[in-house]
């Protein structure tokens, strides 16, 4: 059975490991739906339900963790390339029930065995043969897919240098500077530890000899 896109997104929202708590949802989802150009505007067509879209980005940035713009703009863009996926998916599906339907009857007559196989591979070897409706849906299919995991692999390479660039400055505020040796003049006594390079440059005064 077909399932709609909001069944699917919430299959696929399930297997999230982000927030868990309504709260940490809710504060997530708003993050994502208020960020960008392209929270919708331009991506959800007329006939289509922006709630189900907003749904999809949501669960995008619940699992992929964005900080910065360039990594929240990149995110936007595997939303928007998934949601455009799925209606490619939905037209494919619908253009074959289209195909079936209107081919039935010829279908019928012609061919004893017209199980429901049959008639999906007879209609779309008919309408292969006459459109390429289907091979340019494939090729749009084909290039989606290979957008969201180019933009994937993208956003994981901006966090790991995020990420590494962060570890230095961590180590330099945590590392204490050394101290500085304290010199002592001649005649005061010297710090445990320390060698006074007035003491061990100067030579000792002669004093004169008792009257």
């Amino acid at each position: 059975m077909k399932l709609s896109r909001s069944e699917q997104a919430r299959i696929n929202g399930a297997k999230s490991k982000g927030p868990i708590t309504p709260e940490g949802k809710a504060a997530s989802s708003q993050n994502a739906i208020k960020h960008g150009l392209t929270g919708g505007l331009n991506i959800v067509l007329m006939n289509e339900n922006n709630e189900e879209y907003q749904l999809i980005r949501a669960r995008w940035f619940d699992q992929l963790h964005p900080e910065t713009d360039a990594e929240r703009g990149l995110v936007d863009r595997i939303a928007a390339a998934e949601w455009r996926l799925e209606r490619y998916v939905a037209m494919q599906s619908t253009l074959m029930d289209y195909e079936i339907d209107t081919r039935c009857k010829a279908i019928h007559d012609n061919w004893s065995t017209n199980d429901e196989p049959g008639l999906l591979a007879v209609a779309f070897r008919d309408a292969a043969r006459e459109s390429n409706g289907f091979d340019l849906l494939r090729r749009y299919e084909a290039m989606l897919d290979r957008s969201i995991a180019r933009n994937i692999k993208l956003l994981h390479d901006l966090q790991d240098r995020r990420k590494a660039a962060a570890v230095p400055e961590a180590q330099d505020k945590a590392t204490p500077k050394p101290a500085t040796p304290i010199l002592t003049m001649r005649n005061e006594p010297e710090s445990a530890g320390f060698t006074s390079e007035i003491n061990a440059a100067t030579p000792p005064i002669a004093l004169p000899p008792a009257a």
